[in-house]
């Protein structure tokens, strides 16, 4: 079975054997690891986390690869939420299963401040993917 966590951050918390892992703020800690070399070997992850966002999942990892896609809490900080989701379902194989664990309407919940810029809920069994009049 092979996985994919969505918006991992540095480390993966759903499992390490067939996982991969893709993160956007990667860039900035392979960076600072550049900066500090003895951190780089203190943290050594069990699943190495690919830089990238949510939009370019098939860009990075291919079509129809995973059997699991997994998104926590993360794609409310797309630059596209709604690009994301799509390339998710892309990168699942067919009759696979894509989780999107995210609190609902966290845009609006939370004033479109900070990262929270997306609203995810569900509307009759539908999922709901929306920001301002995009859905």
């Amino acid at each position: 079975m092979r996985v994919l966590d969505v918006g991992a951050g540095p480390l993966t918390w759903i499992g390490k054997n067939g996982t991969d892992a893709s993160w956007p703020l990667m860039r900035l800690i392979r960076w600072r690891k550049r900066m500090d070399s003895s951190c780089a070997s203190r943290h050594q992850a069990a699943v190495e986390t690919k830089a990238g966002d949510g939009e370019d999942v098939v860009k990075l990892f291919g079509r129809q690869v995973f059997d699991l896609t997994f998104a926590r809490n993360c794609l409310d900080h797309s630059y596209d939420a709604i690009q994301a989701v799509t390339s998710m379902i892309e990168a699942t194989k067919p009759g696979g299963i894509i989780v999107l664990w995210h609190g609902p309407d966290e845009g609006e919940t939370e004033c479109y401040q900070g990262l929270h810029q997306w609203n995810f809920h569900l509307e009759n069994a539908e999922l709901v993917v929306w920001k301002g009049d995009k859905n």
